[in-house]
């Protein structure tokens, strides 16, 4: 059995709207039923239960449409605070977009993510995150972000690709040389001593750095309404140096990393990823 080396995908925050789609399928009654019966079902894997509970109005609505009944004539009018309500909830991630492409050319395919992808690595993924008093001192964050590599590779990544699959990873250990060693300011050559260490010449295939301006990321931070995690509090002379860091990888590697400008409409980043997947299936 042929075994394929993962591909791992690293992304900063990526906005997607729905709203032109639900703007246009109000228009139509087939295609609207149709539409929110489909978003009703992806509500049930995205959709965290505080969140559903916070929006029941419009999900009444979309309950109502399997009533057979009421909406079998008309269907639901959405006001434009429910379209905006309704495009934060149903957002397809980059990760979740290349998985699926995968999966659709018959390749079997693991998600995981970093750091985390293991119970004991979300458990350090907890205290990575977690805002706390005592200040974690940035070589401890560096051992922390390893230990958890370690057990996800040798508990999740290594079996998935000896039974054949491949792995789609949010971040992998670009994202450390990039915050630990571009944010955090951490030599370079303590960063690869872990790394030749802990990967043991595991590499990734291909890599999508979803790209765009300090700023930019920053408002859409500030747009989720979620509370930041301990990263996220950082300054933004933090992140410039992520970003800096991040485009130097990529820069160095060009045929492993390739740059998604992240500021352009979700139809044509998913164009972009497709070009390149395909491009990696054509060599695999």
């Amino acid at each position: 059995m042929e075994i394929y080396q993962p591909i791992f995908t690293t992304f900063v925050l990526v906005e997607e709207k729905l709203i032109q789609i639900l703007e246009k399928s109000k228009h139509n009654e087939k295609e609207n039923a149709a539409f929110l019966k489909r978003l009703k079902k992806q509500s049930k894997q995205n959709i965290d239960q505080s969140f559903h509970q916070e929006h029941d109005a419009v999900f009444d609505r979309i309950d109502c449409l399997d009533c057979g009944n009421c909406c079998s004539t008309t269907s639901p009018i959405f006001t434009d605070q429910d379209t905006k309500r309704l495009s934060k909830l149903f957002r397809v991630k980059p990760v979740q977009f290349i998985a699926e492409y995968l999966r659709g050319k018959g390749i079997d395919v693991l998600v995981t993510r970093e750091p985390g992808g293991t119970q004991l690595g979300e458990q350090v993924r907890n205290l990575l995150l977690t805002p706390r008093d005592e200040k974690m001192v940035d070589d401890a964050e560096l051992l922390l972000m390893f230990a958890a590599r370690v057990q996800h590779i040798q508990q999740k990544i290594l079996p998935a690709l000896n039974s054949g699959q491949w792995v789609v990873s949010d971040r992998f250990v670009d994202a450390t040389f990039a915050y630990q060693g571009g944010g955090r300011q951490i030599g370079r050559d303590r960063i690869d001593a872990l790394a030749k260490w802990s990967l043991q010449g595991l590499t990734t295939d291909l890599t999508f750095l979803f790209d765009l301006p300090v700023d930019v990321g920053l408002q859409r931070l500030g747009r989720r309404g979620n509370a930041k995690d301990r990263i996220e509090l950082e300054k933004r002379s933090f992140f410039d140096k992520v970003r800096n860091c991040y485009l130097q990888i990529a820069e160095a590697e060009p045929d492993r990393v390739k740059i998604i400008n992240a500021t352009q409409s979700v139809d044509n980043i998913q164009l972009q990823l497709t070009d390149h997947l395909k491009q990696l299936l054509e060599t695999a």
